[in-house]
């Protein structure tokens, strides 16, 4: 595709409209295989254009493999991953060699993105909480990302008792179940009245609170 006014416009309207897209799609093909591995996966990931986004990621990484445009290969991989059954035996593939290309490019965001999707630590991610201003600065620039907190959320989240939580509703339903009892008992018989009714349906709630605290006690203390 030659850098005319022409195909700039064309190229312009294929992100803005389905129709554009597809006509787009079918004149690049031989014509600019680059520009028409862009609109693949431009209609496959951010847009919903495509029939069929897993075989047009795939026609877009032959395609950039056979153009030696790696990175943009590696990203049509990544994104494919989102397609795939969860037991698929090509994520792995995929993600190696994903993360190779970003490798030889130095694209962290890249790696980061693999990373992300075998759910490992990234190794560009530096925790600052205790690092100087100086430290950070050298850090980032580096290239590294720099996260602030994470340290002492983590820390929470590790001290934190799971038992709180249903010990809190246990409590909570006794304390309902009591101050319905105390209005159960100035309640002089005779009569139904809105004190009675509201009483035992206090009784009853509060009882219903405690249960489901026991059961959550019962389970958070009896995982594996």
């Amino acid at each position: 595709m030659t850098d005319s006014k022409e195909d700039s416009e064309l190229m312009e309207e294929a992100y803005r409209d389905e129709a554009a897209w597809n006509s787009a799609v079918r004149e690049t093909r031989k014509r600019d295989p680059v520009a028409c591995g862009d609109l693949l996966r431009y209609g496959s990931v951010v847009k919903t254009w495509s029939k069929d986004p897993e075989r047009d990621l795939r026609e877009a990484i032959r395609i950039f493999d056979k153009e030696s445009v790696p990175v943009e290969a590696a990203w049509c991989r990544v994104d494919l991953i989102s397609f795939l059954e969860d037991d698929n035996w090509e994520k792995e593939a995929l993600l190696d060699d994903a993360y190779k290309a970003f490798e030889v490019a130095g694209d962290r965001s890249g790696m980061t993105s693999v990373l992300e999707e075998r759910g490992e630590a990234d190794a560009y991610i530096i925790d600052s909480d205790d690092m100087s201003w100086e430290e950070r600065q050298k850090y980032m620039d580096q290239g590294y990302t720099i996260r602030t907190g994470y340290k002492k959320k983590k820390e929470f989240l590790e001290e934190s008792d799971p038992t709180n939580g249903p010990a809190l509703a246990m409590g909570a339903g006794a304390i309902i179940g009591m101050l319905s009892f105390i209005g159960l008992m100035s309640w002089e018989g005779g009569i139904l009245n809105t004190i009675f009714l509201a009483s035992i349906t206090g009784c009853l709630t509060g009882l219903g609170v405690v249960v489901a605290g026991i059961y959550l006690m019962w389970k958070v203390t009896h995982q594996k």
